[in-house]
């Protein structure tokens, strides 16, 4: 199975977080900056993607050797890693993992969570407090959790019929604008199962 690595120039959780997901067939995309970040945890780079404004061209050319591909996007329309998921959906990767989305500028960071949410491909990402996913009519989520376990789910727009079982507080066939009401609900059952007929929906897990 192909698959995809992108990581964003925002915080890096530990590497054991994370490092599982490389193998023979990933292919590591870094978001502009975030390059310098992998080479100092010993992460190879196949492509590094973005407007490349936050680049150390010297430190890249030198003691990092970067020798994988560079794709430059100029265009300020989309943000650097939704640029990455914009390239690694058009790679046609069977699976896409993110990392690196949370932390530093505020903006930023909403800025990815959004590019993250209103993404039709299914997207894992991996943060120091858990995973995130995204969640459409395409691509339902159903995660094994601990009994007790806490989870939020939030509407990027209308999101009409959602469903949730295998929690304190389910739902069947709801209309869920965005808002607060998903957060912190709890896993009675050894799988939640969330899906939607219409929109998007962000799925935090914690852990």
């Amino acid at each position: 199975m192909s698959q995809a690595l992108i990581i964003a120039n925002g915080d890096l959780p530990e590497n054991e977080k994370w490092a599982h997901v490389i193998d023979a067939d990933t292919t590591v995309i870094a978001c502009d900056g975030a390059i310098h970040k992998c080479y100092d945890r010993g992460v190879n780079v196949d492509v590094l993607i973005g407007d490349l404004d936050s680049i150390e061209k010297n430190k890249l050319l030198g003691e990092e050797n970067f020798e994988g591909a560079t794709i430059h996007i100029t265009d300020q329309e989309d943000n650097d890693l939704m640029k990455a998921i914009n390239y690694a959906i058009e790679q046609q990767f069977d699976n896409i993992v993110l990392t690196g989305i949370l932390g530093g500028n505020q903006a930023h960071q909403f800025a990815n969570l959004l590019s993250v949410g209103i993404t039709m491909q299914r997207l894992t990402v991996i943060h120091a407090g858990g995973i995130i996913r995204n969640v459409n009519k395409f691509h339902p989520f159903s995660h094994s959790i601990e009994i007790g376990g806490r989870f939020s789910v939030f509407s990027i727009n209308n999101t009409i019929g959602v469903s949730i079982t295998g929690s304190k507080w389910n739902l069947s066939n709801v209309n869920l604008p965005p808002s607060a009401r998903g957060l912190n609900n709890v896993a009675t059952s050894e799988t939640i199962d969330i899906a939607c007929q219409e929109g998007n929906l962000l799925v935090f897990i914690d852990g």
